[in-house]
């Protein structure tokens, strides 16, 4: 384990909960948004739930009932 494996699990932990990249970058010290994206690697399941939501907002899925995850 090195502090760089920890920068990356850092950046991709903050993507994941849905932190802005710029504000990842701000914390990492990245002068462009090139680099953070070389650090944040966001979950499968995250990238599902995103294009899910991306599907609903433009009605090529029916929105979801109360209640529903």
């Amino acid at each position: 384990m090195r502090i760089h494996d920890l920068r990356h699990s850092l950046a991709s932990a903050l993507a994941n909960a849905g932190t802005p990249l710029y504000e990842i970058g701000a914390l990492l010290g990245h002068r462009q948004l090139s680099n953070t994206t070389r650090y944040a690697h966001h979950s499968p399941q995250r990238m599902v739930e995103t294009a899910t939501a991306a599907a609903r907002a433009w009605n090529l899925l029916p929105a979801l009932a109360d209640g529903d995850a």
